[in-house]
């Protein structure tokens, strides 16, 4: 239905009379705003909108227990997850351990090759993705933009043949780089403006002497647009050899003082030192010599 305003005024032998034009929109919503505002003195705003829901997940905090750890033994990591969005989500968050973190180019290069979930392998988990985003495109409910391999707008036979060619393939070996997973565990539903810890072990047997950064990643959830705070990177733990007590790269004579000190004592005791215990057995004791004594005047 058209509503009519006043256009002009014509004066007709002393009268006023009303020639009416039909107008709608933003014209009208314009003057009836001046009409009340010079009238009434009551100003008209716009109503705001209501907020835009989105999915964000974060990852907030990554923290090791300790710094130094001896190659073989293990040692646990706190991995601390957000939900800054507004809905509940489950997600995997992934922690690793690396020389040399790869950087935001090599990760995007190698989740074009199928890494879906961008965790840093190619396996399963990344086929499940691509077949629950199966034929849909943007704007679909099951759009998964990381499954669209080939970035054509259509999840389809192409991102599988990618998907198939890179299968098996890893981020560290892919692009030479010391370094790999540390575990990977599912957050279940983690509701708007709240946070988990998850506690990950990390074994290093068989890693190699040296400082490694430690970091973890969460998996984008579905509708996630921005990914930048999935992504925690934290500072470096020191992998040495048993003896190397004070880490310094060689098993010496500094390492020998620091061991007698301990030498003794037990978990629990305000004498003990965990690297001081070199078979985890809650002991310093004759074990623990004999394998320090094997290693003594070895260097990194």
């Amino acid at each position: 239905m058209q509503l009519q305003i006043i256009e002009q005024v014509i004066r007709v032998r002393g009268r006023e009379k009303m020639r009416l034009k039909p107008i709608t929109g933003i014209i009208l919503t314009l003057l009836l705003t001046s009409i009340l505002t010079v009238s009434s003195g009551v100003t008209l705003t716009a109503e705001k909108s209501p907020s835009s829901t989105t999915h964000d997940v974060a990852v907030v905090d990554v923290m090791p227990y300790i710094t130094v750890v001896e190659q073989g033994h293990s040692m646990l990591i706190n991995v601390t997850v957000e939900n800054k969005g507004d809905f509940t989500e489950t997600f995997n968050i992934t922690a690793y351990y690396s020389k040399e973190f790869p950087t935001p180019e090599q990760w995007e290069t190698f989740c074009s090759k199928g890494d879906v979930n961008r965790d840093g392998y190619i396996d399963d988990i990344d086929l499940g993705l691509i077949d629950d985003a199966w034929d849909s495109r943007p704007g679909d409910p099951n759009w998964n933009p990381d499954a669209d391999l080939d970035n054509d707008g259509h999840v389809h036979f192409d991102d599988f043949v990618i998907f198939s060619g890179g299968y098996g393939l890893d981020i560290w070996t892919y692009f030479n780089i010391l370094g790999g997973s540390i575990g990977r565990q599912t957050v279940n539903d983690l509701s708007p403006e709240n946070s988990t810890t998850h506690v990950f072990t990390w074994n290093t047997k068989g890693v190699p002497e040296g400082n490694y950064t430690i970091s973890a990643k969460a998996t984008r959830a579905l509708g996630e647009t921005d990914i930048t705070d999935n992504t925690y990177v934290d500072s470096w733990v020191t992998v040495i050899i048993s003896g190397d007590i004070d880490g310094d790269g060689d098993i010496d004579f500094d390492d020998f003082i620091i061991f007698t000190a301990k030498y003794g004592s037990q978990e629990g005791e305000p004498t003990y030192d965990p690297r001081c215990d070199f078979n985890n057995d809650g002991y310093i004791d004759f074990d623990d010599f004999i394998i320090f004594s094997g290693h003594y005047g070895k260097s990194v």
